[in-house]
């Protein structure tokens, strides 16, 4: 798994990638999904002092993204990893529910035409 971490407008030091590296690869850490890049973009708005995090997870099948603004930093990676959490879990939970009847149960349709 590789993590593209990238600063508009402001200089992301070895901290700060370290932070973020580490949220955003806890989420995949006892899943199964095979990720193969994420990419988060953090920009910098001089004139609101606003952060604008943009956040996009590759994986094997699906591609999962998310935007996020936030005048503090480090509230805004932790909004966007919280999103890119949420969408991971329905993913999952909708590619391993099986909770459909399955069709050996179902009673053959009766034609009503006699």
């Amino acid at each position: 798994m590789q993590v593209l971490i990238t600063g508009k407008h402001l200089e992301i030091t070895d901290l700060m990638k370290q932070h973020i590296e580490k949220s955003f690869s806890g989420i995949f850490a006892d899943k199964t999904l095979k990720v193969s890049t994420i990419r988060v973009i953090i920009e910098f708005e001089k004139t609101r002092s606003n952060f604008h995090v943009s956040a996009n997870v590759s994986m094997k099948n699906r591609d999962v993204t998310t935007q996020v603004d936030n005048h503090d930093m480090y509230k805004a990676v932790a909004d966007a990893v919280e999103k890119i959490r949420s969408q991971v879990e329905k993913y999952l939970d909708k590619v391993q529910d099986h909770s459909h009847e399955p069709l050996r149960n179902l009673e053959p349709k009766q034609d009503l035409e006699a």
